[in-house]
């Protein structure tokens, strides 16, 4: 035996689906605004007002970093109703870390039952319905029904949670297919 190892059939397999997990990690289809690009370099004084002009002109990638600094207070008043506004905007745009950002807020809120049934809707659409090539969650194509569901509890929100007729409203229209897109543009 010469020591060298023949693949088997396996390994092509297993090759592709490491593959695809490591491309699966990654948020390339997130589009980068240049105030997010400000904010990841730390120049958040001059990011903020960037990134609120942003959201403004309807820019749903912008909503993340937003919401991340209205969410510790960073270069903004704390402001967690806003935070969560502006992270719930940017997951149903399909930034998969507003998916995660938005469930710990819930989870840390935890002001009814109907908290933990959102975040137990966002975690199981920002895993099921994620793009693996892109790594964008892609709510288009999770069951309507599901979709109702979310829609159903932003029309209903827990006492002391923001109001949020347009994730309602934008969850709704996306349970009707991607012809039916409504962008959500907070407040």
């Amino acid at each position: 035996m010469s020591g060298r190892r023949i693949a088997g059939p396996a390994t092509p397999l297993l090759l592709g689906l490491a593959a695809a997990l490591l491309l699966g990690g990654c948020s390339v289809g997130v589009k980068r605004t240049p105030g997010m690009k400000l904010y990841s370099n730390g120049d958040v004084a001059a990011a903020i007002p960037l990134l609120e002009r942003e959201v403004a002109a309807g820019e749903v990638t912008a909503r993340y970093p937003l919401g991340l600094a209205y969410r510790d207070g960073n270069g903004v008043g704390k402001d967690l109703d806003k935070a969560e506004i502006l992270l719930t905007g940017a997951a149903i745009g399909g930034d998969p870390r507003a998916v995660t950002a938005l469930r710990q807020l819930l989870q840390d809120a935890s002001r009814c039952e109907k908290d933990q049934m959102l975040r137990e809707h966002w975690g199981t659409v920002g895993t099921m319905y994620r793009n693996l090539i892109t790594g964008v969650v892609e709510l288009h194509t999770a069951a309507p029904a599901q979709l109702r569901a979310m829609a159903a509890l932003y029309d209903e929100p827990c006492a002391g949670a923001p109001p949020q007729p347009e994730a309602a409203r934008s969850l709704r229209a996306l349970s009707g297919g991607p012809r039916h897109i409504w962008i959500y543009v907070p407040g």
